[in-house]
């Protein structure tokens, strides 16, 4: 059982976190790269986690009408296309209009990511399940693979768009994402009935509302969590153009400093 969950849970989990890590963190870093600009840097940020938002509830859909095994492997098959035909792309394209295709890309990647997060997720619920009183276990393994990607991908990312240009980072990005989609197991059970998968999303929205208006103290721990997850972000937007525009740094030394900031994180959790 336990080597069945590591060829069929946490190699998956593994590679799809490393080349979602890597998008996360260097394509802002490509954009900053091609374009010098600050602001469409902070702007490839947006891009790279806005889909993730948007498109929360439709990749929870997706997951549910059609499983999450067949939703994981198209999406980083999809993920490992775009990357791997936006790398030619950039080398033949002027300044402007890869500017264009860079932020595409950011939202691209986003939006992908998020569907293989929520179909990896439900992947790992059913491991948890099925792991019985050793749920904890699968479950502190599951973070582990996101801490650690979330540790090397920064440094990896900046370091590979240092040595190798773009186009040697998306390749890694695209290689990384088709061998996701290459490790991936296939279906094990038949996806549940599309009804569970079209209910309103009006009334969580309420039920949520109406649970913060009910609980004060958890609508001032949901207002302190996203205040802090606003100072995250502006802290992550800013760290490229401090280190590399105002200090003359490289980009391995901001996936440097990100990787540093993870690490502190994961002393501060212990």
């Amino acid at each position: 059982m336990t080597q069945g969950r590591v060829r069929g849970v946490y190699l998956p989990r593994l590679a799809d976190a490393a080349a979602a890590s890597m998008a996360t963190y260097g394509i802002p870093l490509l954009v900053l790269g091609t374009t010098n600009s600050s602001s469409l840097t902070g702007i490839a940020f947006m891009l790279a986690w806005a889909p993730r938002l948007c498109t929360f509830r439709l990749a929870g859909m997706a997951v549910d009408r059609f499983g999450p095994a067949r939703v994981f492997r198209l999406a980083a098959t999809a993920r490992a296309l775009v990357a791997g035909l936006a790398a030619p792309v950039l080398a033949m394209t002027d300044v402007k209009t890869a500017s264009s295709l860079v932020l595409l890309l950011a939202a691209c990647a986003g939006c992908l990511t998020q569907f293989s997060y929520i179909a990896a997720e439900s992947t790992g619920a059913v491991a948890s399940r099925d792991a019985g009183g050793a749920a904890h276990r699968v479950q502190s393994v599951l973070l582990g693979i996101d801490q650690a990607a979330a540790l090397a991908g920064p440094a990896a990312g900046g370091l590979l768009l240092q040595q190798g240009g773009s186009s040697g980072m998306l390749a890694v990005i695209s290689g990384l994402s088709m061998l996701t989609a290459a490790i991936a197991p296939g279906t094990r059970h038949a996806p549940p009935s599309a009804p569970q998968a079209t209910g309103p999303g009006a009334r969580g929205w309420r039920t949520g509302w109406s649970t913060l208006r009910a609980l004060p103290r958890l609508a001032w721990l949901v207002a302190g969590l996203a205040l802090s997850n606003l100072a995250l972000g502006l802290l992550e937007a800013a760290t490229p153009v401090i280190v590399v525009k105002q200090l003359g740094q490289s980009s391995a030394s901001v996936g440097l400093v990100w990787s540093c900031a993870a690490a502190a994180s994961l002393l501060a959790v212990t």
